[in-house]
C-alpha cells in the first residue's frame, strides 16, 4: 500500500481490504457507521414539531403555556417552552426539536 492510498478498494459491490488485518479494521469502521446510522434515526424518530411540543408540555404536566420558541443551543435545535403548572410554579421544558 502506498502513502495516502486508501485502506480499501471498491471492487463491485464488494470492499475489498489492500493489506493489514483486513477483517479487524473492517469491523470497526462498519460497527463505527453502524452507530452513526442508529443515532441519526434515533434523532429522527425523536424529533418533534413545537406544536407537537407544546401538546406533550400540556398534557405531562396539566398547565398553562406561558411561551414557547424553537432556539439553537450549541448547534442543535431545542424547543423551550415555558408553563404554569397547576401548583403555581412556572417552569421551563426543553426538548429536542429534531
Amino acid at each position: 500500500m502506498t502513502p495516502g492510498s486508501p485502506a480499501v478498494k471498491v471492487s463491485g459491490a464488494k470492499l475489498v481490504p489492500r493489506s493489514g488485518n483486513p477483517g479487524s479494521l473492517m469491523k470497526k469502521r462498519l460497527n463505527w457507521l453502524l452507530a452513526l446510522l442508529l443515532s441519526l434515526v434515533v434523532s429522527i424518530a425523536n424529533a418533534m414539531t413545537l406544536a407537537e411540543a407544546i401538546k406533550k408540555v400540556q398534557r405531562d404536566t396539566g398547565g398553562q403555556i406561558l411561551s414557547a420558541q424553537t432556539v439553537t443551543e450549541r448547534g442543535r435545535q431545542v424547543h423551550v417552552i415555558r408553563v404554569l403548572r397547576p401548583d403555581g410554579r412556572v417552569q421551563e421544558i426543553r426538548l429536542p426539536a429534531g
